[in-house]
């Protein structure tokens, strides 16, 4: 009877889905009711690495080709590499062989460079000796031209003298190219020029400087009385010009007009004609006697 029952509970069971489902639910538990699905979801993980792996074999595949590739690159490099060291050794080698060679001549060279050097002590030994004969020339040579020198000064100092010496005995005969009539002023007209100067307050050193001029003349210009005076020199340089004129206005502050002049025993030169013409100071030359600049008087 109970063989029945369970025949006729089967035979339901399969001929009712509900029953059957609900036999199910009970007799199942839900982790076994789960189990397809689990296994589903691990079927298809499987499946999605199994893509992964082979994506990733057939990736290595290709770098395996590459570097398959590339070994082949490198040896063949490495054979180059190989050859041209050969090559190297080969040269390494000659140049080896090169430098025994130059080795050599450079022993030979010393050789020569010393005895060279032995030669050149005996020369350096003569050229010492002969630069202290040399010195003691040079000091003798340079002894004769002080001498020489000392004695052109001299004879240069006596010149000059003699030229200012002649032009403060006899002015007229220079100053005639630049100012006629000239007559040379006496002791005593010096004498009292010193006097008028100090009378009218000016200083010692200034009235030295007037009566220390070359020469001091006077004679007339267009019926007025003027003082000349004269600053000489073998070759007028500008300060010849500028004591000349300043001479000429220290004596100015006497009242008379006072003329300027440098007179020069040689040509002296472009420059000082024309520092002359634009300070105002009548310049001649001695030798051949001719004015260069034009005298012009200082008014009181």
């Amino acid at each position: 009877m109970v063989a029945m029952e369970i025949g006729e509970i089967i035979r339901l069971i399969e001929s009712d889905p509900t029953k059957r489902a609900q036999l199910r639910a009970v007799i199942l538990t839900d982790e076994l009711l789960e189990q397809p699905e689990r296994i589903a979801r691990i079927d298809e993980h499987v499946a999605q690495m199994d893509l992964r792996l082979t994506t990733r074999m057939d990736k290595l595949a290709e770098r395996m080709d590459q570097l398959t590739e590339r070994m082949d690159q490198l040896t063949e490099r490495m054979d180059q590499l190989t050859e041209r060291m050969d090559q190297l050794t080969e040269r390494m080698d000659q140049l080896t062989e090169r430098m025994d060679q130059l080795t050599e001549r450079m022993d030979k060279l010393a050789d020569r460079m010393d005895q060279l050097a032995d030669r050149m002590d005996q020369m350096s030994e003569r050229m010492d000796q002969m630069g202290t004969r040399m010195d003691q020339l040079i000091s003798v040579v340079e002894h004769h031209e002080k001498r020489l020198d000392n004695i052109d000064g001299k004879l240069g100092n006596l010149e000059g003298w003699r030229f200012e010496e002649q032009i403060n005995r006899n002015p007229r005969r220079y100053l005639n190219v630049l100012i006629r009539g000239c007559r040379p002023c006496s002791v005593q007209d010096k004498d009292l020029i010193d006097d008028k100067l100090t009378a009218i307050g000016t200083d010692l050193d200034e009235i030295m400087k007037v009566l220390s001029a070359d020469s001091i003349c006077t004679t007339s210009l267009d019926g007025v009385s003027v003082y000349v005076v004269v600053q000489a020199s073998l070759r007028v340089h500008i300060d010849d010009l500028e004591r000349a004129m300043e001479e000429a206005m220290i004596l100015s502050r006497l009242g008379i007009p006072v003329v300027p002049v440098a007179l020069s025993m040689k040509e002296p030169g472009d420059v000082i004609t024309s520092s002359a013409r634009t300070l105002g100071v009548g310049l001649a030359v001695a030798n051949p006697p001719s004015a260069l600049v034009e005298a012009r008087p200082i008014a009181a």
